[in-house]
């Protein structure tokens, strides 16, 4: 990599008060380092101070930028637009807590400049062991059953599509993001399949990972019912491309 900062970083945030300033030091103690170019918080209708903590955040060499949602969309719909406003080579997603290591993207990097397309991290490991693991039960299996309605459903070969590790080519991201319309959780299977549809090159990188307490996700049978519909929604959308 040269010295240019190439990267921007999309983080989806929504009530996220407590954690979101550590979460922007992190990334600007490691920016030179990562060539981080800026990074794009998109507040996706929080009601509590994250935007304010965001504004106040201003750097001087690297581009700090809000981007509001007026009302609670989801993930989904945070990261199309966070993604979509990025101007950097490559573009990152990750969540607010950074559970996923970024000392990771400097490898990320080097596949995409070896014809890698997009990089997805995966929470297990070469040795096969499975990060998840640190995970409450109920999340962990949660996260199969989620797995397994979206190979039935959508039928994406990955194990862990819902790793919040991602990296993009520009041109990638540029064509996919455009064309999502799943708003919520989902939205990592949709990438992926249109990824796929596009004849993307899918790159899988095992990363460090830590569980992190406080998570936002609501696990319910409304979920589960929403989850379906979103699943079936996405294969009937890439079935008509």
């Amino acid at each position: 990599m040269n010295n240019i900062p190439t990267l921007s970083i999309v983080i989806p945030a929504y009530n996220e008060e407590k954690r979101i300033e550590k979460t922007i030091d992190t990334l600007l103690d490691k920016a030179h380092e990562l060539k981080i170019k800026e990074i794009l918080i998109v507040d996706d209708g929080s009601v509590d101070k994250t935007s304010k903590i965001v504004l106040a955040k201003v750097h001087k060499t690297i581009d700090i930028k809000l981007i509001q949602l007026g009302m609670n969309q989801g993930k989904g719909k945070a990261l199309r637009e966070g993604v979509i406003h990025a101007t950097g080579e490559y573009i990152g997603c990750f969540d607010a807590d950074l559970s996923a290591a970024i000392d990771s993207i400097p490898h990320a990097i080097t596949m995409l400049e070896n014809d890698a397309d997009l990089v997805i991290g995966t929470r297990v490991t070469p040795q096969g062991t499975d990060l998840r693991k640190t995970q409450p039960l109920r999340r962990r299996y949660a996260g199969k059953l989620f797995s397994l309605l979206q190979k039935i459903i959508v039928g994406v070969p990955y194990n862990d599509t819902q790793c919040p590790f991602k990296i993009f080519t520009k041109n990638a991201a540029q064509t996919i993001f455009p064309n999502l319309v799943i708003r919520r959780w989902s939205i990592d299977v949709e990438l992926l399949a249109l990824a796929e549809k596009n004849n993307f090159k899918i790159t899988e990188l095992p990363i460090v990972w830590q569980h992190v307490d406080d998570s936002k996700v609501n696990l319910g049978p409304k979920i589960l019912i929403n989850v379906i519909s979103e699943l079936l929604k996405i294969r009937h959308n890439i079935n008509k491309l």
